[in-house]
């Protein structure tokens, strides 16, 4: 029968937090390779959508394991629980997106059309509410053509234009 003695538990407890803390460290340097690759391969006249999206979540999975390890350095576990599962979810998030090459662009324009449809309808929100002369979030006219053009191009997926009807 193995025992192990209270003082043997915390230095495995330490021990087992210098690991975490370096797999972290390991994780949070892979992220950031490619998001660096994906950031210096987007130049304007590469620009896509697809490639905005990615670095977005990327950028998102970098924040969670910059707060996870300042939380597991600080020995708050329990709180870095949680932003481990925000984690999970966003990862989950990516793998759906960069699951199939030929998609990344639609599934990346679904994604930035309901975060359009999303401030519009706060915009919108905050106006009655507040009145007009409240200082609202801006929708860039860019946004907006980009937009409009995704929905003119004769390629637009039918799901899209549903759910594009539907949003509206």
């Amino acid at each position: 029968m193995f025992i192990i003695s209270l003082e043997n538990k915390d230095v495995l407890k330490e021990k087992w937090t210098q690991e975490a803390l370096h797999c972290l460290e390991l994780l949070q340097n892979t992220f950031e390779d490619i998001a660096n690759t994906v950031h210096h391969n987007d130049s304007i006249e590469m620009y896509t959508v697809g490639n905005d999206v990615v670095a977005a979540y990327l950028a998102q999975c970098l924040d969670y394991l910059e707060a996870i390890k300042i939380l597991y350095s600080y020995k708050k576990i329990d709180a870095a629980l949680i932003i481990t599962r925000s984690l999970f979810e966003i990862a989950l998030q990516l793998g759906y997106l960069i699951k199939d090459d030929n998609l990344i662009e639609d599934k990346g324009m679904f994604i930035r059309i309901t975060k359009i449809h999303k401030e519009i309808y706060l915009m919108e929100e905050m106006e009655k509410k507040h009145g007009p002369n409240i200082e609202k979030p801006c929708l860039s006219e860019e946004l907006r053509q980009e937009y409009s053009d995704y929905i003119a191009k004769e390629t637009t997926p039918q799901a899209f234009l549903e759910a594009h009807h539907y949003l509206k």
